[in-house]
């Protein structure tokens, strides 16, 4: 008599493949087409949590967690790139930062801030002239509030290097005289000022330049 074949059970301790680790470590969707079921995805990703996040997670990626984290191990969810608060922050509240991973993080937020230096001053004259945009998230006021907060949270660094930013800003506009100065995001027409001399040969000038007038 014939035997019956039976159907090979996946084996559940077989390695990720490409598809599936790079959903474990960005979105951890059920729905991405890499697995069989939600268990098979969860089973996955406590198997595979230490080869994921590494020793070395924490220095390449202070104040980030993998998707299949988010998913699985906090019932929180991750920040989405759009809103004020960045994942760091929601990491902190929930106590999964420690004082290492923090001055971390801080380092990368101060480098940043730097970063974002010309947009900041773009927009804090636009708020000045107020030219610009009322019904947007990227405004002075709104800067400075998320700003202030999480300087606050990072502590005494990142609170001296936004009180820096922030006051240099602010002496700028006023030594510079720009408040009766034309529009510069549309190329600034007056001989010999000072701002637009300062920025506008800086590799950032014409993307922080587009970055104001779209969001005008």
């Amino acid at each position: 008599m014939p035997r019956k074949r039976r159907k090979r059970k996946r084996d559940q301790t077989a390695a990720l493949s490409g598809r599936q680790y790079f959903d474990l470590l960005l979105t951890a969707n059920p729905s991405c087409g890499a697995w069989d079921s939600k268990l098979q995805q969860r089973a996955a990703w406590f198997r595979h949590r230490e080869e994921i996040l590494g020793d070395d997670w924490m220095l390449k990626y202070p104040g980030q967690r993998p998707g299949g984290w988010w998913r699985f191990e906090t019932e929180a969810e991750k920040p989405l790139p759009w809103d004020n608060e960045d994942e760091w922050e929601v990491l902190f509240r929930l106590g999964e930062i420690d004082e290492t991973e923090l001055n971390l993080v801080a380092g990368q937020w101060i480098a940043r801030l730097y970063e974002q230096r010309a947009l900041l001053r773009i927009l804090h004259d636009l708020f000045k002239r107020d030219t610009g945009p009322h019904h947007s998230e990227r405004t002075w006021p709104n800067y400075v509030a998320v700003l202030e907060r999480q300087a606050g949270l990072l502590r005494r660094q990142a609170g001296e290097a936004w009180h820096k930013v922030r006051t240099a800003i602010i002496d700028e506009w006023e030594e510079d005289g720009c408040g009766g100065c034309p529009d510069y995001t549309k190329g600034c027409q007056v001989t010999g000022c000072k701002f637009f001399e300062r920025f506008k040969n800086q590799k950032g000038w014409k993307h922080e330049r587009s970055v104001a007038e779209g969001a005008r």
